[in-house]
């Protein structure tokens, strides 16, 4: 995937995820299978809209009201990962995920086919309301 565009991608979608604290945040830290949890629905979210974007020629706009992409973002908030999660959380876990699946020196083409099994995964894992399949 060319550099620039998942610069973009990143960057558009990380601030939707509204993932910056609150200034009344608690000191007490989230367990891990909760941080985990908040990570794995914005990967999965953030995957299903750079694919919808990058590989079906959506707008960001179109690819964020896929039903899937809504549930996860209503999984994300109803379970407080906006007050779990930092961005720099999200951005290394993008990172990663990124890293995993070959590199910024993908074609096109070849993101789309590392990616694609994972989209798959997460819509079908946030394809009923209550993200839960």
């Amino acid at each position: 995937m060319k550099p620039h565009t998942l610069a973009f991608l990143t960057a558009a979608i990380l601030p939707t995820l509204a993932l910056a604290a609150p200034q009344g945040r608690t000191n007490r830290r989230p367990q891990q299978s909760q941080k985990t949890m908040c990570l794995n629905i914005a990967t999965a979210r953030a995957h299903m809209i750079t694919y919808n974007v990058t590989c079906k020629g959506n707008s960001r706009e179109e690819a964020e009201q896929a039903p899937e992409v809504g549930n996860a973002s209503s999984l994300f908030h109803n379970n407080g990962c906006q007050n779990i999660l930092s961005e720099a959380d999200v951005r290394n876990a993008m990172m990663a995920e990124i890293n995993r699946l070959g590199g910024r020196n993908l074609s096109n083409e070849q993101y789309c086919a590392a990616i694609k099994p994972t989209v798959d995964k997460a819509e079908a894992q946030f394809g009923d309301a209550d993200g839960a399949k």
